[in-house]
């Protein structure tokens, strides 16, 4: 058992690791998201076989009342296009535990939970999915794997959150590994990959955070 446990944390931290650490412009402070917080995300893809591609998009705040309560509307706009903003999910939180209403899908839940500890199961309803779309099923059950602080731009950072899970369907792996923190920037790296066993072919998804403005 404990042999399983070790292979299936050092599977999931590989998936967190396999995106490249970068220079992050995030302002000092703490602040949870508001009207006018805007994210800048490169979103890569890789396949097998094939050139990597990448696409910059801009995720803007919206102050929205849904069903009678204030909520955060997340509008996506790729950065290199010129479409108008597209409403894709809504926040609400308080700098403790975010949930989630997905428009793509009408799908609700808890999005990102603290506090947390390592070792943790922890159920997630992630509104960025491996297509950059929205996903379209429900919450997945996650294993935290580490807790910690960061220092960023001469900032402390406490409670940084790294969760994934793996499974393997008919020859297929999937995984999904999500790094987060529940103020500032909230989704710093989030990465989807599937490796099929037979075929060899590996497609791996990620976002990763540029820049934050609160």
């Amino acid at each position: 058992m404990e042999k399983r446990y070790f292979f299936y944390v050092c599977c999931i931290v590989l998936v967190i690791s396999s995106c490249q650490k970068k220079k992050i412009d995030i302002p000092a402070g703490t602040d949870i998201p508001k009207a006018g917080s805007k994210w800048l995300y490169t979103l890569t893809s890789t396949y097998t076989g094939l050139p990597t591609t990448s696409l910059d998009v801009e995720l803007t705040a919206r102050d929205s009342v849904i069903n009678g309560e204030n909520w955060l509307a997340i509008y996506l706009k790729p950065v290199s296009q010129n479409f108008e903003p597209t409403p894709v999910y809504a926040l609400k939180g308080s700098g403790v535990t975010w949930s989630v209403i997905n428009f793509q899908n009408n799908k609700s839940g808890i999005w990102l939970s603290s506090p947390v500890l390592t070792g943790q199961y922890i159920n997630i309803q992630n509104p960025v999915s491996f297509d950059y779309g929205m996903r379209s099923g429900g919450p997945r059950t996650m294993l935290v794997t580490d807790v910690t602080s960061t220092m960023i731009n001469g900032v402390f950072y406490s409670d940084v959150v790294s969760a994934g899970y793996v499974e393997t369907i008919q020859d297929i792996q999937y995984s999904e590994g999500i790094e987060y923190t529940n103020v500032a920037w909230l989704m710093r790296k989030y990465v989807y990959r599937e490796i099929n066993h037979l075929t060899n072919v590996e497609v791996t998804n990620t976002w990763d955070l540029k820049s934050f403005t609160k």
